[in-house]
C-alpha cells in the first residue's frame, strides 16, 4: 500500500521534477510563448511555482512505496485558503514574467482562474485537488488510481469527509477521474492564444469515517 505523508522540505525539488515530467505534454501549459526554449523555461517555472506555493499554502503530499516517491499530490482542505494570483510573486512569479513577458504571463493567470472557477465557486466547505502527478518512469502501473483510493480519499474521509473537487483539461484524465468515482459538474472551452482547450470540473462526496 502507498504510504501517504506530507512532503519534506528536502524533497520539494524532487517533487518539482516529478510534476514537470508528468505535465510536460499538457497543452494547457504550453500555448504561451512562441520561442521553444523560452516556452520550456516558462513551463518549468510555472511547475516550480505550482509545487512550492501548494507546499506552503495548502498541503503537498507524496505517495511513497519501496523507499521511493511514486506520486505527488496537492490538496487544499476546507480549513486552508486558496492560492491566489498575488501569491505567485512570492514563488517565482517575477522570474516567470521575465521569461514570458507581461502579456503571456497575465493571459495564463487569467486562464488558470477561469479553469478553476467552477470548483472554486462551489460553497464551502470543500476539498480541492491542486495537482496529482505520477513518476513518469512508473506511469501506467495504476499508481494514480492507488494514490486516490488508497491514500487521498481515505485521508479526506478520516478528516470528516465532504465535497471533493478538481478540474482537468485532457480526455484521458476525464475517464481516469470518472473511473475513480468523480462526476462531471461543468464542461467548457477555454480560449488561449488562438487555441481552444477543453476544461472539465468534477466533484465527489466523500463520507466521513
Amino acid at each position: 500500500m502507498l504510504n501517504l505523508r506530507e512532503a519534506h522540505a528536502n524533497e520539494i525539488d524532487e517533487c518539482i521534477r516529478i510534476v514537470q515530467e508528468a505535465f510536460d505534454d499538457y497543452f494547457f501549459f504550453k500555448v504561451y510563448v512562441d520561442d521553444p526554449e523560452r516556452k520550456q523555461l516558462f513551463y518549468n517555472k510555472l511547475m516550480e511555482i505550482w509545487v512550492r506555493s501548494t507546499a506552503d499554502i495548502n498541503t503537498l503530499y507524496v505517495g511513497e512505496e519501496f523507499g521511493e516517491i511514486q506520486a505527488v499530490a496537492g490538496l487544499q482542505s476546507p480549513y486552508q485558503r486558496a492560492i491566489e494570483v498575488k501569491d505567485y510573486a512570492n514563488y517565482g512569479g517575477r522570474e516567470a514574467l521575465q521569461i514570458a513577458g507581461k502579456e503571456d504571463t497575465y493571459n495564463f493567470l487569467d486562464m488558470l482562474a477561469i479553469s478553476d472557477e467552477p470548483c472554486r465557486s462551489l460553497p464551502d466547505p470543500k476539498w480541492f485537488f491542486e495537482l496529482l502527478a505520477v513518476r513518469q518512469d512508473h506511469a501506467h502501473r495504476g499508481i494514480g488510481t492507488r494514490m486516490i483510493n488508497e491514500a487521498l480519499l481515505p485521508l479526506i474521509a478520516s478528516q470528516g469527509g465532504g465535497l471533493t473537487t478538481l478540474n482537468t483539461n485532457t480526455r484521458p484524465n476525464v475517464h481516469f477521474y470518472q473511473k475513480n468515482g468523480f462526476e462531471i459538474i461543468d464542461e467548457r472551452i477555454l480560449h488561449a492564444n488562438g487555441h481552444e482547450i477543453p476544461n472539465w470540473s468534477f466533484t465527489q462526496m466523500i463520507e466521513p469515517r
